[in-house]
């Protein structure tokens, strides 16, 4: 299907000139006369010979015949004498290859169970609360992205974490996850989606949860508790595809329930559709200014942030995530030579600071996995990781499973092991990120304005430098990336006094318990300290 079609179709319409705006035209819509309603059914395809609507409540097998419009688009309105929500329905397209039976794309609701039948779904409520209404308003506020899968985030009947389990409801998920989510001080949920394609519609919320408005009763559960939400769709396979992922951004955004999209590589991929979904993003922000848009960049297809953008657009450049991982996988004997490259991905500017759940070298492996050292220094890599997401410039994400540090790599329909909080060193870590996760939303300095991260020292020879955080409230972050532990080490830095903020060596995250509570006053050659192995830390300078 041509994107010059679907561009035709645009500018023979006025009341909808943009593909932001299909889903007001195409799928089903109600038309409320007196006591009885119309259906129209409306679905767009060129190049079909011929269209028809199967439904259970017509014949499945022939259908009603609908009627095209000059710009390929078919259509037909019924007038039923009862309604005809719920209903499930298809279409038996005609073409020159066969016939085939295709879901709605625009449809706002799926049968689920394996089939892949479209559900008349007009009548959704999509209420609003004014309290979240202002919380959007704010102009300038931290962004740290929770990313999960709602299969995997809990399941019913699954007692072990390698036991497939049911999908428990959006309704019944919303409450723990909100709950999660505050308690880690996290400030949005992104959701990991389920590829769409031919037999399903970017529109509609994964039925493996429940029906639209079920998810609507949970995007707006997160929103009482002061959680946004955004959803992930794949990369456009062509340009009908991007102007589907843009409809659906926009019905998404306008209904209240989602406060970002983001959008990542998933199987095929078209560079100029994703170029021009990008471009679509500047209009969708100037729209929804409150909305944040994140973008993954493969390796294949680099991604630009649009010109003249918004800086709620964020490209996720996972070779970022790369150097990270590498650097921190290499014995300690081999890291000197690789340091400068660990600093220069965290100066990047432009891009998401985010983790994957995991490594592909050789195969899937977790984090935990690929970091050096003993299983004791495991957990120290892991805290000195995320310290290094923390002080590396761009909004924040982090994966569900790493507060638990776990050894087992992701697997989409799994039950996270949960029951590694019952172990010492997984709690530690666990209370680490909650801690971390907190400073960050309570100090400003770690995000606002993190594009001035500069770099004040650097020991290349024992692993250790030193980024400048904020010239406003004037916080360094030291990290020490050796196994050494380095005693009354001199740090060359300006005249003042400095006071340790945070550790990530601290006993209560079962790290060794060097750290400098006295305050620290530099003297001629600077201040001195103590560095423990695989740690870093925050200091506050006052002048």
């Amino acid at each position: 299907m041509s994107f010059a079609a679907i561009h035709t179709l645009h500018m023979n319409h006025n009341e909808w000139v943009a593909p932001y705006d299909l889903h007001r035209y195409l799928g089903v819509h109600r038309t409320d006369e007196g006591a009885s309603s119309a259906y129209t059914f409306r679905y767009f395809d060129p190049e079909a010979h011929a269209v028809f609507l199967v439904a259970g409540f017509l014949s499945w097998e022939i259908g009603k015949r609908m009627s095209r419009t000059a710009d390929g688009v078919w259509e037909i309105t019924l007038t039923p004498e009862t309604s005809l929500e719920g209903e499930c329905y298809k279409y038996r397209v005609l073409t020159e290859d066969g016939v085939f039976y295709r879901s709605d794309p625009f449809s706002f609701c799926e049968e689920g169970r394996g089939g892949f039948a479209s559900v008349v779904a007009t009548g959704i409520p999509m209420p609003r609360f004014p309290v979240w209404e202002r919380f959007r308003e704010k102009e300038e506020q931290p962004c740290h992205l929770l990313e999960l899968s709602l299969a995997s985030f809990l399941t019913r009947h699954s007692r072990l974490p390698f036991e497939k389990g049911a999908s428990l409801s959006y309704r019944e998920l919303s409450s723990p996850l909100a709950i999660y989510t505050k308690n880690t001080s996290f400030t949005h949920v992104k959701l990991l989606y389920p590829s769409r394609g031919i037999s399903g519609s970017f529109h509609a919320p994964d039925p493996r949860h429940g029906r639209a408005e079920d998810f609507f009763g949970m995007a707006h559960s997160l929103h009482r508790s002061g959680v946004g939400l955004l959803l992930t769709f794949p990369y456009p396979k062509d340009m009908y595809e991007s102007a589907l992922l843009l409809s659906a951004s926009d019905y998404y955004l306008d209904s209240g329930a989602l406060d970002g999209i983001a959008f990542e590589p998933s199987g095929e991929k078209d560079p100029l559709a994703l170029s021009y979904l990008i471009e679509g993003l500047s209009f969708l922000q100037k729209r929804y200014p409150f909305a944040v848009f994140s973008v993954d960049a493969s390796a294949d297809i680099p991604v630009d942030a649009p010109e003249n953008g918004s800086d709620r657009v964020f490209v996720r450049d996972r070779k970022r995530e790369d150097v990270l991982c590498r650097y921190l996988s290499l014995p300690f004997s081999e890291r000197a030579a690789s340091l400068t490259d660990l600093i220069g991905a965290l100066l990047q500017k432009g891009s998401m600071a985010s983790q994957s759940f995991s490594f592909t070298r050789g195969g899937e492996h977790s984090l935990m996995e690929i970091f050096y050292g003993d299983y004791e220094q495991k957990f120290s890599e892991s805290r000195l990781y995320h310290m290094l997401l923390m002080a590396a410039c761009g909004e924040k994400l982090s994966f569900v499973l790493q507060s638990l540090a776990p050894f087992r790599p992701w697997q989409d329909g799994l039950l996270p092991e949960w029951y590694m909080a019952d172990f010492k060193l997984h709690r530690a870590h666990r209370r680490f990120v909650r801690t971390l996760n907190r400073l960050y939303l309570t100090e400003p300095f770690l995000w606002h304005g993190d594009t001035q991260r500069e770099t004040v020292f650097t020991d290349t020879e024992n692993g250790v430098f030193a980024l400048l955080l904020s010239r406003e409230r004037r916080a360094v972050m030291i990290f020490n990336t050796s196994d050494r532990l380095l005693s009354d080490y001199t740090l060359p830095l300006g005249d003042g006094r400095y006071t340790e903020l945070f550790s990530s060596d601290e006993e209560s995250f079962a790290g060794e318990g060097y750290v400098n509570r006295l305050t620290l006053k530099a003297e001629q050659n600077g201040i001195s300290l103590t560095l423990a192995p695989l740690t870093a830390l925050i200091l506050l300078i006052e002048e």
